[in-house]
């Protein structure tokens, strides 16, 4: 699917997938997936796999299954929701996200154990994820630049360079059982 000037739920308000299917590409080049207001709400069949490009952000939710996540590219943020994991369909050391500020909302697992989840922050301000059970993640390239990531049990991170504070204050960025 690919738009100009973005693509959004005119359902405001809903919680049914305004996408089903299959494997899923989303490409805007000038503009949004979803809005902050509104993600994009998608139901695809287990293990089908996303990627998405936009020149803003992107916010998008699976309504029933894992997320799973091929390439999703934004020049802004990237706001992504599973009702279980987030998995890694490339299954390599490349990033899965690559987006300004990146916030991940998984209520079971963000990656495995055997196959960490890509992410890469090109901005300062870093990743953000919550996970109701494990947190495996990894970047390729560069520092892991991080916010806060909290887990209710293990988080496990990879870099290539080093895991680096966005937010520098004195609270803890990352938390876990």
């Amino acid at each position: 699917l690919t738009a100009t000037n973005g693509i959004v739920d005119a359902n405001t308000g809903v919680s049914d997938a305004l996408i089903t299917g299959d494997n899923l590409n989303l490409s805007v080049t000038s503009g949004s997936v979803g809005t902050a207001e509104q993600k994009l709400l998608v139901a695809l069949t287990n293990a089908a796999r996303i990627s998405a490009s936009a020149s803003a952000s992107i916010y998008l939710a699976e309504t029933q299954n894992s997320l799973t996540i091929g390439t999703v590219l934004a020049g802004g943020s990237a706001v992504l929701y599973s009702p279980y994991s987030f998995i890694d369909a490339l299954n390599s050391n490349q990033n899965n996200i690559v987006a300004g500020t990146i916030n991940l909302h998984a209520e079971v697992s963000v990656g495995s154990d055997t196959q960490a989840f890509g992410v890469r922050a090109t901005s300062g301000d870093g990743v953000v994820i919550q996970a109701g059970k494990h947190v495996y993640a990894s970047t390729d390239d560069g520092d892991m630049v991080i916010d806060t990531i909290s887990a209710v049990q293990d988080v496990v991170l990879r870099s290539s360079h080093g895991v680096v504070d966005g937010v520098e204050t004195d609270a803890a960025n990352v938390t876990a059982a």
